[in-house]
């Protein structure tokens, strides 16, 4: 089965590289200072655009934005 990318905060259907890679670190575990630490963003702007991407699927928290895009498949399998 194949993943669905996370797409832009636009609506498009454009992959959004941002969030693929937020979504991918909070699944890991990543707290939000450390995921703007690592893309080189402000912590507001980084809670900013988490707080859109919890928007869409209604997450509550940033675990449950983790959860349910995993759960979602939006992910890539690293194993193939």
């Amino acid at each position: 089965m194949a993943a669905n990318p996370v797409t832009s905060q636009g609506g498009d259907s454009q992959p959004d590289p941002w969030a693929e890679e937020s979504t991918g670190l909070l699944v890991a575990g990543v707290t939000g200072k450390a995921i703007a630490s690592q893309t080189g963003l402000g912590r507001r702007t980084v809670r900013r655009r988490i707080q859109t991407l919890m928007e869409r699927p209604g997450a509550g928290t940033y675990m449950q934005l983790a959860r349910q895009t995993a759960r979602r498949g939006r992910l890539c399998d690293d194993h193939g």
